[in-house]
């Protein structure tokens, strides 16, 4: 079916800068209609779970698993991640995923997506996509920032919420830069993108202690 689908892609905006900051806006608002409609139990075990399948594929080294399962641990038992709902996430959202034709946004290959999960999960995957974007095109990740700050405010409704999804952003941010890894990449950038990935773990859980 989404061969059908006629559009350009969230990434080739992001080439030719046509007019990202709306591009983001409907990518929020097309995920917050999805994670809104479709509320269900919450089960924090299940985006541990993902995460320590993906660290997996990657083989690491035993002192650098190690490290990321003593962070893991702390996220663990902080409420960082707690929930009192859940709901249904694309479970693959990046920017190739998201096409823009005649202004409105389709959202394509949902074969990854997961009930039961929290709804930051997909805004960190796309928040990781755009440093990436940025780090590799630009030379500078930090210019993402405007970019992951006014997407992730267009997806919140007021200040609370906008608190409660930067506090679990990075998890998901760090989740989606470790998918990143399992890609066939040189050595040096495998490396830049494993360390943004520890970091963003590191960073979320020591910056709210």
């Amino acid at each position: 079916l989404t061969d059908y689908v006629q559009g350009r892609s969230l990434y080739k905006c992001l080439e030719k800068d046509d007019c990202i900051y709306d591009r983001l806006t409907a990518v929020a608002q097309v995920q917050k209609r999805l994670h809104t409609q479709t509320r269900s139990e919450y089960r924090k075990d299940h985006a541990f779970a993902r995460f320590h399948k993906v660290l997996n594929q990657l083989r690491l080294d035993d002192k650098t698993r190690m490290k990321y399962n003593q962070l893991l641990g702390r996220w663990w038992h902080s409420s960082r991640l707690d929930l009192p709902f859940g709901c249904r996430v694309h479970g693959d959202a990046n920017p190739m995923n998201y096409l823009f034709h005649n202004d409105r946004v389709y959202v394509i290959d949902f074969e990854s997506s997961k009930d039961h999960a929290h709804h930051a999960h997909d805004l960190g995957l796309i928040a990781a996509e755009l440093k990436h974007y940025f780090a590799v095109h630009q030379g500078n990740g930090a210019l993402a920032e405007p970019y992951i700050g006014h997407y992730v405010w267009q997806y919140c409704r007021n200040e609370q919420e906008f608190f409660d999804v930067t506090r679990a952003l990075p998890f998901f941010m760090s989740l989606g830069w470790l998918r990143m890894a399992r890609l066939s990449m040189a050595m040096e950038h495998r490396s830049y993108v494993l360390r943004e990935a520890e970091a963003c773990l590191r960073s979320g859980i020591e910056r709210w202690n």
